[in-house]
This record gives structure tokens, C-alpha cells and sequence, in this order.
């Protein structure tokens, strides 16, 4: 089923050059949704475009046109943000201001529509021819004063051609811009040759009405609409080949296959472009349209089961999907591909002593999809789909399985490759390319078949880990048809039934977008993504009617759009996970990766792509997170955590740092602590112990000979903490009788406190730090009560929490960012927030029993979002300062999670790990 190439770039480039061409077109809203045809003839003016042209607008009225658009249009001002809209909107106002003298000019413009047509020279070249009806020879009159006036110190020549004659205006800091005028119609270019052809081609008495395709569309266009938009598919591969990278250059060759001609009404709103009219392609089955051709319209109903960070999706609703497939195997026939095709079958077939058609086509039903959801990375491995629709779901499996089986016995093979994961069976057809040979050259990227099901479709992917991201977002109920954005874009403009129906989130598709762009215009996609972030998505559809096909387009700005949350990527370990990930720092890129440990306390090093970069076995299980450290001095980081036997230093290679690992003289109770107090890399690990001592170490491994090791009245399992209040430095510990101690940094006793915290809390919270009678250590039994100590040793108590809980988490925060002090309590079924008067902020019930750990996360916001577990069903859940769930959650994870800028690209990302061998990264809104 190729659409108008072999290769999924081809189809994104072209989405992203229709998008190109309608921004630099204009922008708003239109009411056109049903064939027209005009009793009034076409402007005169269209004879003079050549019929090279690869497109065409037409302004019916100029003047109120561009002043709707550069002075109410958003997308315009999003634009202005980069050099080249910027100069054009310069160039603009100049004009503007010199026209202003010349109302007849503004009057020639205003009763005659202008045309600008795009055309191809040379093996890299492009511009624009300029054609207007003068109405009368008087314009001639009108127009070559003002091309006089505005010469100034340069000049306006003559150049005679075929007896009519093109004005040449020089300026200095211009180029030079050619002028003719023929049979009431002004043309003009920056390009001699443009002018001279158009005069050619007037002279000549051969124009673009006499092409049957452009006729047909132009029949139908509203001439009362704010703009129109023609589209030559056989000629814009060559306009827009100068933008495009080599290898997509040539890709752009087998445009010509799609059809011949659209025409698109268009209107501008401030946030909105909508397009409607209609396409033509010939009737032979030569063009890739055909295959609609007589396929009742549906309406689609794949958004129930694509994730919600899809970027791209192609849908076919078809009505009959036989006589589909009988089409393009007719245009196969045409494009002199078919050959190659049958000769895949038959080898196939014989090789493998099936009817491989037979096993696809049968269950088959009205509705298949290329999805492409955010890219992990350029490769799309792991982010492309293909999603059928199936009218009886066993069949369809049971007719894949026995293409697997029979596969797998006549390659030797054991057995099939078959996995569970999270109720869902993978499993694979080891047959390379077999799913653009079944189903289409569209989906020519899938040379893999992972495949397994969900509802009434059947998931197609090139490895069983793109299977799992699916399903992880899919099953967690992150669809794109429960994304209020996605509801919201095509409840407006979107019609409800089509045959084709694309659509590209434009802001998940930068990475794709500067694939296919030559290396300039990529950088700049890069440069100015904040710009591309702000246009939400483009859709296009497409369904026969009445001998062509209707197309309706929509592109929508969103600058409050906002990512859904969903998985980037996952990766497998080789065993179930031990802990939680944490996120430490590649020195080389400044991105995060993750560090997590299996059940055989091997550690692994995951990159910001999900790929292994190396696997490290530790003496036993780590009590803390992988902490960064520059332990050379050098800007190189190291990963510093402890096991209960001793503290473990590895570099970026997984190798052991020079004095690591260090064996602990008596077992570790809890996590290291790390502290770089004056932040000139003389690092200190603390280690509390079962000797009921606390032990320092420098980042050479050994041993601070002038720290004190002081002893504590009962084990410390709880973080030890530095706080400076002035001058001075407490490192506070805790032990599991609620004693509160705190030491210089020699580990001499600085304060004793003769009140306790809470016995056996995990965890106490600090805040203040401007004096001593305004610093508090804070904590909460498993009652509610919650214990606030100043460091005059002063205590207050306080219930909270009326009513009885198995246990509590509690922790200290500032919900709002703005310096205020809330205290959390999470019980098994309820999350509470107050203010330190007892007033409460919001109080949550779940039907979910909910871990014993609350996680608290600050923002770049300043807000926070709060966090837990619930690990019966593996969920994670997430709540912002009001008590609301975060949109997209819960997610999957129950091991402990984390939040950081992964990619340093300003967006968050989330790491969990599920009780398998899992683990997932997120992308949060």
C-alpha cells in the first residue's frame, strides 16, 4: 500500500512539506465542506503562471489578507522568531509604507486577486513568479511609476523580449526583480527567465487551463475564500528538493505517484489554518488515490488503542479491504513493482508450503494504520507500528501463530519466539519484510514482525521492547483517543468519515522533521524547536466523491499543549529488578542515565536511550542511590553508593574506582550520606554502623583521620543531614530511639538534644536555617502526631490526623512555591496536605491500597508533585498541589521512582522499575 514512496521517511517529509507550505501560505478558519463549481470564469491571470508551477496561491484581496495575518495571526508572530520570517516580515512593512502612496496600486490588488507560484530551476534552484490582472492597459500606467519612484539611487532598465518589454529594477541591497506586463496581466520575479517564460508561454496561448486535472480542482475552489492553495504533485518534488537532505532528495522522485492536482480553500485565524476542497488523480490506477477510489467512508476508530505520544499516524479506512488490495496490486502493476512482489510470494509460499495471502487477508478487517509514537531515537526501531483491525481477534492470532510455527519448523528453529508481558502474548513471524509485502509499501520500515493484540487489533512491531512501550501506555489507559488535546483538535475541524486520514503531532515530530531536512534547515528546527512546540499537530484527510476526493486539512497552534505522560523507551535486565532506579549524570553529554541492581547484585549503567552500557556485579545489595561525584577534579563524574558491606565507587566504564571498593570495618545500617561542604570536590562519606559508631571517608577511600567517630545511644538507620545555620555546620543523625544529635565536621558533639523524635521513623525532614529558634527537625509517628523540634531544643506536638491508620508516610514540603511550610500524610487508601495551622489544603481517597513511602518532587515550577506506589497492580501514582492526579497516571512501576531533565532539554522524565525485570522511562507533561 505505497503512498507515493517505499520508505516511511518519504511519507513524513511529505506531511512535514505540506505543513511547510501552508504555514508560509497563511493561517484561520473556513466553512467549505461540499463540492462547488463556479459559473464565473478564472482570472485571466492563471494563463501566465507557467504550467510547471508545483504550486499556486491565490489572494483575493492582498492588502486586508496580509494585514490579517501580520498583525492578528499568532502563528505568523511565532515565526518572526526566526531570521527568515523575520527579514520577510521587514521586507512587508516597507512595502506596505511605499504603497502607501499609490492607492491605485492598493485598488489594482484589491479588485484583482494575486497569484504566487513556486517553480524549480537549474539543479537547486527555486522562487516565485508574481501575476496580476491590471484589469485594464491603464495598469501598466499605474504600476511603472511606482517601480520608478522606488528605484531611488538605483535604476529601472528596459530589457526588450519577443517584442514585449521587462522592466528591470535595481536597488542596491536588493536583488535585482524583473517586470513585464502582457495582455493586461503583470508578471514578475526575482528570476529573468520566470518572466521571459511566462511571456513565453502567453504568447503561445498554452496555460494551465488546458490541464484537465487543474481545471477540475479549480472548478471547485471558493473564490470567496481568504486564500487558495493548488498543489502540483508532479512538479513540487523539485521545488522542494533544495530544502531537503540528499537521501530525501532523491526519495522525493515518486511524489508524482500520489496524484495530480489539489485545491484547498483556506481562511486565517489567529491560532487555526482549515483547508478544505478537493484532489484529483487519473483514472488508471497509476496513482496512489485510486485505491480509495469507491471505498465507503468511515469513520476512524484506531485512536482507542495508539498511545498518546503518537507523532505520526497514517489510518486507511476501508470499506472492503479485498477490493483494496485487488487496486494496488493494480498500481503495483503500474509502478512495474508487482513483479517483485509475486516473486516474494512464491518463494515464500514455496518455501515455507503455505498460502502466506491466505493466512494475512482473511481476518483482515475494515481499518489499518503506520504509527509512529515519539522517537527514542533516529533509528525509529522501537517507534514504529503497524496496527490492524481485525473483525474476529482469535483468528487472527491463531492464523499469525501458525505462520510462526510453520516458519520457525522449516528454519530448524526450537520454537517460535513467544514472551508474556503484562497479560499480553508477543510473538514473532521470522520472516524479514513480510509485512510490506502483505500489507503495504507504507509500512516498508517494519522488516521485523513482533506482533500481539489489543481489542479488535492486531500490533505489529520490529522488537518485542517496541511491543512492551505500547502496551505499558496503552494498558495504563494512555490513549490518544483519551487525550483531551487530540479530542479537542479533532472535535473542531476534523471530519467524521474519510478513506485516508493522517495525522502528525508537530510538536513530537522535530527529530523526524530534521532527518529529512538538509543540514541547515535541520539546525534551524533545532535552534527553534521552542516554535515548533507551539503548533500542536496538522491533520489530512481524504474520501471519494463525486469523481475526485475530498480533502480536508487542519492545522491547529497550541501553545498550552502539553506532552501526555508516557513511556520513552524501557529496557530488560537479566533478572528481576533489586531496587529502584536513580538517575545519575554522563559526564560526556550532561544527560541522565539510569543505574538500577537485579537479584544477583549485578549493576547496570542504562543510557538516556535505554541501552545497556554495562553490566557490574557488587558484594551485596545497595542501600543507597548512585550518587555523582568528580572524585579527579575534572569534570569527569563517578558514581558513589554503599551495600551494608562497604561503600562501591565506579566510573563511567563501570570500572572500580582507585581504593574501591571499600570494606566497612562493621556492617552499614543504612544509606551513605555525601557531602561536598564547601563544594570544591573534598568529598565526605558518612557511614553509620551496627558498632553503633559513625564512620567518614574521603574520596580516596580512606578513612578522615581527624574525624571524631562518634558513638550513638542506639543505631542510626535514618539519612544523617547537614544543615549550616550561620556559620556553623550540624551534621544531625537520628537513631531508632528518636535520639537527635548533632556534630561539627571533626564528628565532635556541636548539640544534644534533650527531646526526642518519634522511634524507628525513616526518614526526619529539615526547614529554616536562618537562626537556631526558627530551624526545625521535623517528623510523625504512625498516629499522626507530628513532632516539630527546634534547635533551641524546644518541642511541639501536634495530632493532625483524627481516626486510626496502619501506618502513615509523612513528609515536609512547599506545595506552591512560596515559601510556606505544608506537612503530607499518606495512608494506605488516603493522601491529606495541610497548613501548619491545621487547616486542611486537600485530602484524597483511593480505592488502591497505597505503599508506605511518599515521594515529593520540586519542578522547575516550584511546585510540587507528590508521589506513591500502589503495589498490588504495579502502579505509580503522581498528584499535584491540589490533590488532583496528574494527568496520564497512574503508570506502571511499583519499585520506587524518579524524576529528572533527562535529555537537558527542559522537559521531565520519570524512571521506575516494575517487579519484573523492567525498567521504564517516562516522558511527563
Amino acid at each position: 500500500m505505497g503512498f507515493i514512496s517505499s520508505t516511511l521517511k518519504k511519507r513524513i517529509k511529505q506531511i512535514a512539506l505540506i505543513t511547510l507550505i501552508l504555514l508560509l501560505s497563511a493561517v484561520g478558519t473556513v466553512e467549505y465542506f461540499r463540492l462547488k463549481k463556479q459559473e464565473s470564469p478564472p482570472n485571466d491571470a492563471i494563463t501566465a503562471i507557467p504550467i510547471d508551477a508545483s504550486f499556486i496561491l491565490e489572494f483575493p484581496r492582498t492588502y486586508p489578507l496580509l494585514k490579517n495575518i501580520t498583525q492578528t495571526n499568532l502563528m505568523w508572530q511565532d515565526l518572526l522568531g526566526t531570521s527568515n520570517v523575520s527579514e520577510l516580515g521587514r521586507d512587508l512593512r516597507f512595502l506596505d509604507s511605499i504603497t502607501y502612496g499609490y492607492p491605485a496600486l492598493h485598488t489594482i490588488l484589491d479588485e484583482n486577486p494575486l497569484f504566487i507560484s513556486g517553480h524549480s530551476y537549474g539543479q537547486n534552484g527555486f522562487d516565485c513568479l508574481f501575476c496580476c490582472s491590471t484589469g485594464t492597459a491603464a495598469g501598466e500606467a499605474i504600476i511603472l511609476p511606482f517601480l520608478k519612484s522606488i528605484a531611488g539611487a538605483g535604476q529601472l532598465s528596459e530589457l526588450g523580449y519577443e517584442g514585449t518589454t521587462i522592466y528591470c529594477l535595481k536597488r542596491q541591497g536588493w536583488k535585482d526583480f524583473y517586470c513585464a506586463f502582457n495582455k493586461n496581466i503583470a508578471v514578475a520575479s526575482l528570476q529573468l527567465n520566470l518572466v521571459q517564460q511566462s511571456l513565453r508561454q502567453l504568447d503561445k496561448k498554452i496555460s494551465l487551463l488546458d490541464n484537465r486535472y487543474f481545471t477540475k480542482v479549480l472548478n471547485t475552489c471558493d473564490h470567496l475564500a481568504m486564500a487558495n492553495l493548488f498543489l502540483n504533485y508532479q512538479e513540487i518534488n523539485n521545488t522542494v528538493a533544495p530544502f531537503a537532505s540528499k537521501q530525501f532528495r532523491f526519495e522525493l522522485n515518486s511524489l508524482n505517484n500520489f496524484a495530480e492536482w489539489t485545491e484547498l480553500d483556506l481562511t486565517f485565524s489567529p491560532n487555526e489554518i482549515i483547508m478544505n476542497g478537493f484532489t484529483d488523480a487519473d483514472t488508471l490506477g497509476g496513482q496512489y488515490l485510486q485505491l480509495i477510489n469507491g471505498q465507503p467512508v468511515r469513520s476512524p476508530a484506531i485512536a482507542s488503542v495508539l498511545p498518546a505520544n503518537t507523532a505520526l499516524l497514517y489510518s486507511f479506512e476501508l470499506g472492503d479491504f479485498r477490493t483494496y488490495m485487488k487496486k494496488y496490486k493494480q498500481y503495483l502493476d503500474a509502478q512495474r513493482k508487482l513483479y517483485k512482489r509475486n516473486e516474494w510470494i512464491d518463494e515464500t509460499d514455496k518455501k515455507y508450503s503455505m498460502n502466506i495471502e491466505n493466512y494475512f487477508y482473511k481476518w483482515i478487517g475494515n481499518e489499518m494504520a503506520l504509527v509512529v509514537t515519539e522517537p527514542s531515537d533516529s533509528s525509529l526501531q522501537n517507534d514504529i507500528y503497524a496496527v490492524v483491525a481485525t473483525n474476529d481477534t482469535r483468528e487472527a492470532i491463531s492464523a499469525l501463530d501458525s505462520v510462526a510455527g510453520l516458519t520457525s519448523s522449516a528454519d530448524n528453529s526450537k520454537s517460535p519466539f513467544r514472551q508474556e508481558f503484562m497479560k499480553h502474548i508477543i510473538q514473532q513471524i521470522n520472516i524479514e519484510g513480510i509485512l510490506p509485502n502483505m500489507l503495504g509499501e507504507t509500512f516498508r520500515q517494519l522488516k521485523q514482525c513482533y506482533y500481539t493484540w489489543s481489542g479488535n487489533y492486531v500490533i505489529f512491531a520490529n522488537t518485542p521492547n517496541a511491543l512492551e512501550s505500547f502496551i505499558t501506555r496503552t494498558d495504563g489507559g494512555n490513549t490518544l483517543a483519551k487525550d483531551p488535546y487530540y479530542q479537542s483538535f479533532i472535535k473542531e475541524h476534523i471530519s467524521d468519515e474519510s478513506a485516508i486520514f493522517i495525522y502528525n503531532n508537530i510538536a513530537l515530530s522535530g527529530s523526524l522533521y530534521e532527518q529529512e531536512l538538509n543540514d541547515d534547515y535541520a539546525a534551524a528546527v533545532k535552534e527553534h524547536a521552542n516554535i515548533t512546540k507551539n503548533f500542536q499537530a496538522l491533520a489530512l484527510q481524504f474520501a471519494p466523491m463525486q469523481g475526485m476526493y475530498y480533502t480536508n486539512g487542519y492545522l491547529k497552534r497550541n501553545p498550552q499543549y502539553k506532552k501526555q505522560a508516557g513511556a520513552l523507551w524501557q529496557a530488560s535486565l537479566d533478572t528481576t529488578l533489586a531496587n529502584a532506579p536513580c538517575w545519575v549524570t554522563d559526564f560526556r553529554t550532561k544527560n541522565k542515565f539510569v543505574i538500577v541492581q537485579d537479584l544477583f547484585d549485578n549493576v547496570y549503567l542504562i543510557s538516556n536511550t535505554g541501552q545497556i552500557q554495562w553490566k557490574h556485579k557488587v558484594d551485596g545489595r545497595m542501600l543507597s542511590e548512585a550518587e555523582d561525584v568528580d572524585a579527579l577534579g575534572n569534570g569527569k563524574i563517578q558514581f558513589i553508593f554503599n551495600t551494608r558491606e562497604n561503600i562501591c565507587g565506579l566510573d563511567r566504564n563501570g570500572k572500580n574506582l582507585r581504593g574501591f571498593p571499600v570494606k566497612l570495618s562493621s556492617p552499614a545500617t543504612g544509606a551513605i550520606s555525601i557531602f561536598d561542604y564547601d563544594h570544591d570536590n573534598k568529598y565526605r562519606i558518612i557511614v553509620c554502623s551496627e558498632d553503633k559508631k559513625i564512620h567518614e571517608y574521603d574520596i580516596n577511600g580512606d578513612q578522615v583521620k581527624e574525624w571524631a567517630k562518634p558513638e550513638t545511644d542506639d543505631i542510626v538507620s535514618c539519612p544523617v543531614k547537614h544543615i549550616s545555620i550561620g556559620d556553623k555546620d550540624y551534621i544531625v543523625t537520628v537513631d531508632k530511639s528518636g535520639n537527635v544529635t548533632g556534630y561539627n565536621r571533626k564528628g565532635e558533639l556541636r548539640i544534644r538534644f534533650s527531646h526526642k523524635l518519634p522511634p524507628n521513623i525513616p526518614d526526619f525532614y529539615c526547614t529554616g536555617f536562618s537562626d537556631l529558634q526558627n530551624t526545625y527537625l521535623w517528623a510523625a509517628d504512625s498516629t499522626g502526631m507530628v513532632y516539630r523540634l527546634a534547635f533551641t531544643d524546644e518541642l511541639t506536638t501536634e495530632k493532625y490526623l483524627s481516626g486510626s491508620y496502619r501506618h502513615i508516610s509523612f513528609a515536609v514540603t512547599d506545595l506552591n512555591g512560596n515559601g510556606g511550610t505544608d506537612l503530607l500524610f499518606l495512608a494506605p487508601e488516603e493522601l491529606f496536605a495541610y497548613k501548619i495551622n491545621k487547616s486542611q489544603i486537600f485530602r484524597f481517597s483511593s480505592s488502591d491500597t497505597l505503599s508506605r513511602k511518599l515521594f515529593t518532587f520540586v519542578f522547575p515550577d516550584n511546585k510540587v508533585r507528590l508521589g506513591a506506589l500502589e503495589p498490588l497492580h504495579n502502579k505509580i501514582f503522581m498528584w499535584d498541589g491540589k490533590g488532583n492526579v496528574c494527568s496520564a497516571f497512574p503508570l506502571f512501576g511499583s519499585m520506587g521512582f524518579s524524576i529528572a531533565d533527562m535529555n537537558n532539554d527542559g522537559e521531565n522524565y520519570l524512571v521506575a522499575g516494575s517487579p519484573d525485570n523492567i525498567i521504564y522511562v517516562y516522558s511527563l507533561p
